[in-house]
């Protein structure tokens, strides 16, 4: 259904040449960059503002609506769109399988070595809270730390010590490579809602100069690089 209303994003800042420091927001702004959809980006989001407490989140026809997945939900049926159209069942069944792995397992690991991983605090910091006083960016930065490490905790995957929780994500990795072999996007010569998810991912590893035996992993992966580049040369 064709509208002349934008599409009101809101997402963390960009950093490190990213349109956004989080995969989840670089996953929505690929969906809506890949369906030419009509979005303008809204500077200063809060999380206070968020119907769900956290980034990104949208507003359209006076509605807030959070959450990645729920949004595109949203969207697909809002607009009449089906990125999917041409895949069949098991595909379907594939890619949201391929997006649970990415999501909810691979993601934690990721932010793992963000947030935990020492040698990676001056660059995060800076990037996040490099607008702030040294001494409150310091504070700032060290309270959502400890949130994080709960967060990672209570998921599971922190219960396990640092080379137990690598070789799953990089188990995650190389079957994404696998799972992408040749072909240009992730199920075939044309993207999906799954591309969406998989740029937004590994666009947030590969990019940000975040050090970890995961990155190390995906940078073996040649596929994964020059996909990353095919995506981001299309839709950014």
């Amino acid at each position: 259904m064709a509208t002349t209303e934008k599409i009101r994003l809101f997402q963390f800042e960009p950093a490190w040449g990213l349109p956004s420091a989080s995969p989840f927001c670089l996953k929505l702004e690929t969906f809506l960059r890949m369906n030419r959809l009509p979005f303008e980006v809204v500077p200063g989001a809060s999380l206070d503002q968020s119907p769900k407490g956290g980034l990104p989140y949208i507003e359209f026809e006076g509605r807030p609506l959070g959450d990645s997945g729920f949004i595109i939900a949203f969207l697909k049926q809002r607009f009449a769109i089906d990125p999917d159209a041409s895949l069949g069942a098991a595909e379907r069944a594939i890619a949201h399988a391929m997006r649970r792995m990415i999501e909810e397992h691979m993601y934690w690991v990721m932010t793992y070595s963000r947030w935990l991983e020492a040698e990676n605090a001056p660059a995060l910091r800076q990037a996040l809270f490099g607008a702030l006083p040294s001494e409150v960016a310091a504070t700032v930065f060290a309270r959502i730390r400890e949130q994080v490490r709960a967060n990672i905790f209570g998921h599971g995957l922190g219960r396990h010590n640092r080379e137990e929780m690598y070789s799953l994500a990089i188990d995650d990795i190389t079957a994404l490579s696998a799972f992408l072999g040749d072909k240009p996007y992730a199920l075939g010569d044309q993207p999906t809602t799954l591309d969406a998810t998989a740029y937004g991912f590994l666009a947030a590893l590969l990019v940000p100069p975040i050090a970890s035996p995961l990155k190390s992993a995906a940078l073996a992966l040649p596929n994964l690089q020059a996909y990353t580049e095919r995506m981001r040369g299309r839709y950014f």
